[in-house]
């Protein structure tokens, strides 16, 4: 009778620790969790008009080749709960469109994503009161070609 009691107690402890890791699991993806509806989108600080700005800027040192100079670009990424950038893909003609291999791996566009990895933190994506990993896609028209004849 004894027996029968303490491997009762032992099978409910075991159960009763499963349903509680499973409940942690859920909540650990539900933080992980990446959205792309929230209720306040994410912002760079002072607006979009300055990240385009610094994009400019920083474009313009980079010196890029001819092709590079003038093009479309899409940069995708997510906005972490604490505002910095993560999961940085930069791809070109705007859509992914006509994307070519060389660009993905280009100096050029790896150098984009350096620079948002190393911009100022965002204000995060905010859903029910509360900041939230949200995806993000910014097109981006590049156009430093001159007219030199």
């Amino acid at each position: 009778m004894k027996t029968k009691l303490i491997l009762t107690l032992a099978l409910i402890s075991v159960f009763y620790l499963a349903k509680a890791q499973k409940a942690d699991t859920l909540n650990a993806s539900k933080e992980d969790k990446i959205y792309t509806a929230v209720e306040r989108e994410p912002q760079f600080p002072g607006g979009m008009s300055n990240f385009y700005t610094l994009l400019a800027k920083s474009i313009h040192n980079l010196g890029p080749n001819e092709r590079e100079a003038r093009t479309k670009i899409l940069i995708r990424f997510v906005v972490e709960k604490d505002g910095s950038l993560s999961n940085i893909k930069v791809s070109s003609a705007s859509m992914g469109t006509n994307m070519v291999e060389e660009d993905v791996n280009s100096p050029f566009y790896k150098d984009i994503a350096t620079i948002l990895r190393l911009s100022p933190n965002w204000r995060p994506g905010i859903l029910n009161g509360r900041p939230v990993r949200c995806q993000y896609a910014a097109p981006v028209r590049i156009n430093l070609a001159t007219n030199d004849n």
